[in-house]
């Protein structure tokens, strides 16, 4: 009974480090961009295959999966209520979206109740000269 207890401990720490691993920094934050060419804003790969980065929304800081893919931007459920925007799967606009050196308005996105972390897609995205994966480096300009 004790080993399944232990394995059951075990699997409920695996499952916990699965569900935080998003908000583990493995990409750079927009206070601190690292070295990129020509004023790009480069982004490593992180130990899933995702690129992940820091961005801010008005002041507030929020995580984002970048997507290059995606054609939205997501707002994670949790992200929107620290925020204070609504509740439920509403579109909205965003007045700022900053990352590294590059501030976009009027953003569109949708809220995500249901998403563990906020997306970055082509709504902000396609906005930025070059969006650019060599490696396991993004860079954005």
């Amino acid at each position: 009974m004790a080993g399944s207890t232990s394995f059951l401990w075990a699997g409920a720490g695996l499952i916990g480090l699965i569900s935080v691993a998003p908000s583990i920094d493995h990409a750079v934050t927009p206070d601190a961009p690292a070295d990129a060419p020509a004023g790009g804003y480069a982004i490593d790969r992180a130990p899933d295959g995702q690129f992940y980065v820091d961005g801010r929304i008005g002041n507030a800081r929020v995580r984002f999966l970048v997507d290059p893919d995606a054609d939205k931007v997501l707002i994670a459920g949790p992200d929107a209520e620290r925020i204070g925007l609504p509740a439920g799967s509403a579109n909205v606009t965003l007045d700022s979206l900053t990352v590294g050196p590059t501030r976009q308005q009027a953003v569109a996105a949708q809220i995500a109740p249901s998403m563990p972390v906020s997306l970055l897609g082509r709504a902000y995205l396609s906005r930025l000269a070059v969006v650019e994966v060599s490696g396991d480096r993004l860079t954005l300009r």
